[in-house]
């Protein structure tokens, strides 16, 4: 029998020993309130993602200075060095930040031009990379994509000509391990919060957990008499990553819960069975043998634009599958939600950390779902990109709003492709939501083989008697590897349009646009038409002109497959 309080607690730099194996008691302490993160206003207790947290010790404050120059980062090459460190040419008047809720932290530098590079691959414990960009004629935007959670601050020099992004170096002082119930609980304090990011190994009972940018001291073993953690690894694999590895009974449902300096781990037994994902990256279903189905009989619903996709059995399965959060936290999955639809069905929700195809199959015993890249499913993918959204509606005039214009077309366009069924079609936006414009690009290259940007055009200064179509495209390094570029689809986009809807042919032109600039695959820009210019306002309002433009991309996507097999 366990105690239900108290088991077991330790000051680790007080009895961690190298190699060694004990058992360890202390008193069991209160739990303040759950840390809040106040940019997205969500807690911290799910375990899917592993949030940031900026601890500043003071807001950025403004001071009048003459516009500036950002100019160059400082990127730290010793592992022992996490300062990023951003330069202006002289003072900076205002820097905005926000700490977004994917993990990313944005800063704004005001009447600041843009002077670095698009973007910086790091090689960093939290950093996957730094973009930069000219956000408006006096904005620079610097953005940090993180791949880990860890606290951070932003800080100004006393010159305001340098701001650092410093990633804090965490100890951790203390594991406490007690229960409440069929609950094992996991208390991990350090000198600042530590920042969980947790990975079940799938196929085994191991969960690891792993603290970014932080150390533990000496390793040690710790055998505990919890109900379902048995033993407790800890361990420094590399000088910015403590561990713990737990062993369990078996499969574990996590949460996870931030307190002041204490990070709080929930492990309880699964309340699902009958289902395995595998260490290759397999889910194996069991097969119910009082109502078995086949894998044919699972309906899919690919929902990309929201991260996930459903597998859906014919039937009420939850006395069989049971319910709750599969967590797997791999680089293709967050977890499978098993869960009953509104219909009473049961429905395994794949919440998805990028855009995945399914291969699935079954024997006598089990129907297996297998993830893949969609480039290792499809033969042909092209990649849609409806410009603008959301709070960045693009151009506007004559009663028409680009970004609605856009969506329009682009939605008409995946029915046409889909309907066809010989090229798979995904588009950034599905929906009236601006996506960054630096992501569009990096998302479509992973996983598309060609790339249109669709977009209405405008001209200032009372101009309105310009109107006519232009293709954009961008010339990249690797056009000759894959024997294909952006200039050759251009010139069936262009030629095609102009054609089919007799628009005046103003030609395919080269140009930096990020969105075709920054992607590894063939890329156009189209612009249809001008909103600015009433007549053809008139026409690209119609429904029927939008479907005939629909149309004429559909036969130029099909024209450019047929001329190009891709080199991936």
């Amino acid at each position: 029998m366990r105690n239900l309080k108290g088991f077991f607690g330790v000051v680790l730099a007080a009895v961690m020993v190298v190699s060694g194996t004990f058992a360890v008691s202390a008193a069991g302490t209160e739990i303040d309130d759950v840390y809040v993160i106040p940019e997205d206003g969500e807690s911290a207790y799910s375990p899917n993602i592993s949030k940031a947290r900026d601890i500043s010790p003071a807001p950025l404050t403004e001071q009048e200075h003459p516009d500036t120059r950002i100019i160059h980062i400082d990127i730290p090459a010793d592992p022992g060095n996490h300062d990023f460190v951003i330069h202006s040419a002289s003072s900076i008047r205002k820097v905005e930040k926000q700490l977004m809720a994917d993990n990313r932290i944005v800063l704004d530098f005001s009447t600041a031009s843009n002077e670095l590079e698009d973007q910086y691959n790091i090689n960093h414990p939290v950093v996957q990379r730094i973009r930069a960009g000219q956000l408006t004629p006096q904005t620079t935007r610097v953005v940090f994509d993180l791949k880990a959670g860890a606290s951070f601050v932003v800080l100004l020099s006393d010159d305001r000509r340098s701001l650092t992004v410093r990633f804090v170096q965490n100890t951790i002082t203390r594991i406490y391990f007690h229960g409440e119930g069929n609950t094992d609980i996991i208390e991990i304090t350090g000198d600042y919060c530590p920042i969980l990011s947790i990975a079940p190994l799938a196929g085994t009972n191991q969960i690891i957990v792993d603290m970014p940018i932080s150390t533990m001291g000496q390793p040690a073993k710790y055998i505990t008499d919890m109900s379902f953690v048995k033993i407790v690894h800890a361990s420094q694999p590399d000088i910015n990553t403590a561990r713990l590895t737990l062993e369990s009974y078996g499969m574990a449902g996590i949460s996870v819960e931030y307190s002041g300096n204490t990070a709080i781990l929930r492990l309880s037994p699964a309340t699902y069975d009958n289902i395995y994902y595998t260490g290759d990256k397999t889910l194996s279903l069991k097969k119910d043998p009082n109502y078995p189905i086949s894998a044919n009989d699972l309906l899919r619903e690919d929902h990309y634009a929201f991260g996930q996709f459903v597998f859906e059995l014919p039937g009420q399965y939850s006395g069989w599958l049971g319910w709750g959060e599969y967590y797997i936290n791999d680089e293709y999955l967050n977890e499978i939600l098993i869960k009953t639809g509104d219909n009473g069905n049961t429905r395994l929700v794949f919440e998805q950390k990028r855009v995945l195809a399914y291969e699935f199959w079954e024997d006598s015993e089990y129907i297996y779902i297998k993830p893949v890249h969609p480039k290792e499913k499809y033969d042909k993918i092209v990649v849609l990109d409806p410009g603008h959204g959301g709070n960045a509606s693009g151009a506007s005039a004559n009663g028409l709003v680009e970004k609605n214009l856009n969506l329009d077309v682009s939605s008409r366009l995946i029915n046409l492709i889909e309907r066809d069924g010989s090229v798979k079609v995904y588009a950034t936006r599905i929906t009236d939501r601006n996506v960054d414009l630096y992501d569009r690009p990096v998302w479509a290259s992973d996983i598309g083989d060609i790339f249109i940007s669709i977009h209405m055009n405008a001209m200032g200064g009372g101009n309105t008697s310009t109107n006519g179509t232009e293709v954009y495209w961008y010339p990249h390094s690797n056009d000759s590897r894959l024997g294909y570029s952006g200039k050759d689809m251009a010139e069936i986009f262009q030629r095609n349009l102009v054609s089919d809807l007799g628009t005046r042919n103003l030609g395919v032109k080269s140009n930096r646009f990020i969105v075709i600039k920054n992607t590894t695959i063939p890329a156009i820009l189209c612009e249809i038409g001008f909103l600015t210019n009433r007549a053809e306002a008139a026409r690209l309002g119609n429904a029927n002109f939008r479907q005939s433009t629909a149309e004429s991309l559909y036969r130029s996507v099909l024209e450019v497959f047929a001329a190009y097999t891709p080199r991936r």
